[in-house]
C-alpha cells in the first residue's frame, strides 16, 4: 500500500506579497530575508 506525501506547507511573505518556500530553521523569505512571513491553511483566502 503506498503511503500519501504529507500536505507541503505553504507560506505567504506580506513584504514580497508572494507564496514562498522559507528558509529553514529561522523561517525568512528567501526573496527579501523578511521575517513577516504567515503560514497559509487550505481554508484561508
Amino acid at each position: 500500500m503506498a503511503e500519501s506525501a504529507a500536505p507541503r506547507q505553504r507560506f505567504f511573505c506580506h513584504c514580497c506579497r508572494a507564496e514562498i518556500d522559507p528558509k529553514l530553521p529561522e523561517y525568512v523569505c528567501p526573496r527579501c530575508e523578511s521575517g513577516f512571513i504567515e503560514e497559509v491553511s487550505e481554508n484561508s483566502k
